[in-house]
């Protein structure tokens, strides 16, 4: 499946169902949207930030698990 699908390039609204469910669990779409929003005449700083929080919290958790499963094997 293409990137362009799931990044927020295409619009939501023309996509099947299930692929617009699998694309609102990627967190990279919340960094395409927020990027979006900010070229708005007006942007809702609000979701801009919702956006931003929810990349952000997706690298926390994933530096969390790579940095537990990078001591698991180095003890190992």
């Amino acid at each position: 499946m293409s990137a362009a699908l799931l990044l927020g390039v295409l619009p939501a609204g023309r996509m099947p169902e299930v692929i617009r469910l699998a694309r609102d669990l990627l967190p990279s779409t919340y960094g395409v949207e927020a990027y979006a929003r900010t070229f708005a005449p007006h942007p809702d700083w609000a979701l801009v930030l919702a956006d931003l929080g929810v990349c952000a919290g997706v690298g926390v958790v994933s530096l969390a698990v790579a940095t537990r499963a990078y001591r698991r094997a180095a003890v190992r």
